[in-house]
Parts: C-alpha cells; sequence; structure tokens
C-alpha cells in the first residue's frame, strides 16, 4: 500500500484504488475522495483470538503500510510483529504455521478466509484497545488523488455518492460478508 499511495504522491500514477485509509497526514498530501465505506481491523487465524491480549506471546502478522503496524510492534513487542509486503505471504505462513494470527482489515480478512476454505481460518473483529489507537475507530476506505487535480475528486465523489444513495456500496459489502450500513461516512 505504501508504494501506492508513494506513487499518487509524486504523479507518476494519478489515483490509488484498493483499501486506502483516510489520514490526516495523507489528507496533507493527496485530494481524497468521499468515503466510501468503513471498515475496521480484523484478525485472521486458526484459533479464536481476538484483542491484543490474546495475542501476546504469538506471532503476528501484518501488511507494509497499515496504519496499526507500529502501534502493534509497541504493544506486542517489535519481534512479535511480521511485516508482510503482500497478504499472499501472510496467509501462506498462517495456513502453515509460521505466524498465529494476521492483523487485516475486516474486506480482506473475509476475503482471504472465503479464498482458503480449506484452511479453516476464522476471522474475528479486533477488539478496541487503547494501546491499538486504530482499533478505536473504524477506517475511511477513500480513493487518494493526485494534489489539487479537483475535476477528478468531483467526479468521484457524485460517483460515489450515486454508488452509495443507489444501494451499490451496501450490496457489494454484503456480499462480501460486511455490513451494508458501512457504506458512506460516519
Amino acid at each position: 500500500m505504501f508504494t501506492v499511495i508513494a506513487s499518487v504522491e509524486s504523479k507518476r500514477a494519478d489515483l490509488s484504488i484498493g483499501g486506502v485509509y483516510r489520514t490526516d497526514d495523507r489528507e496533507k498530501l493527496l485530494d481524497l475522495s468521499a468515503t466510501m465505506y468503513r471498515d475496521r481491523m480484523a484478525l485472521l487465524s486458526k484459533k479464536d483470538v481476538t484483542s491484543v491480549a490474546s495475542l501476546k506471546g504469538k506471532t503476528v502478522g501484518v501488511i507494509q503500510g497499515y496504519l496499526w503496524n507500529q502501534e502493534l510492534q509497541k504493544s506486542l513487542g517489535t519481534d512479535a510483529v511480521k511485516i508482510y509486503q503482500a497478504s499472499d505471504g501472510l496467509v501462506n505462513d498462517l495456513a502453515n504455521g509460521r505466524v498465529d494470527a494476521g492483523v487485516l482489515t475486516t474486506a480482506e480478512a473475509g476475503f482471504r478466509a472465503a479464498q482458503n476454505k480449506n484452511a479453516n481460518f476464522k476471522v474475528t473483529n479486533f477488539e478496541p484497545d487503547a494501546s491499538v489507537p486504530s482499533s478505536q475507530k473504524a477506517g475511511e476506505v477513500i480513493l487518494a488523488m493526485t494534489k489539487g487535480n479537483t475535476a477528478m475528486k468531483q467526479a468521484f465523489n457524485e460517483d460515489i455518492k450515486t454508488l452509495i444513495q443507489g444501494g451499490t456500496i451496501g450490496r457489494f459489502l454484503k456480499e462480501n460478508n460486511m455490513a451494508e450500513n458501512l457504506a458512506g461516512g460516519a
């Protein structure tokens, strides 16, 4: 995710699509669209884990660029948090017992569990915890664009509004095991 944002920031790309969260830092560097949907942290594992406490003493996988990586390293210890370049490697290591859990977005965790039915992965919501501030509120999934491209931002915002009001984004969320009412901003 980090390289995608960097590509838009450096104007090698005009737009970033795919699980980008709104942050204050990104707002300063890029134009951000209206919120398409809200997404939370989730755990993908073979055992019941739901919280920071249940992850203590375990090896946890995360994807480079996720907002909560440093927070988890601080809470669980740097050696307990393995950072992956992409979710494929994390899912493979989880299936083969090299990590105990993966911390992903709800959308990504649900998708990976459905994609790997034979692995018997469990998807659980990450319980909010003060030691992981990113867990305390849902992330806002947006499109990130080059700064100053107001025509593109306006066009995407109009489309997003239409997709939310028409129920398209809600139906997409439901088809992917997420709540329809997560469509749009809070």
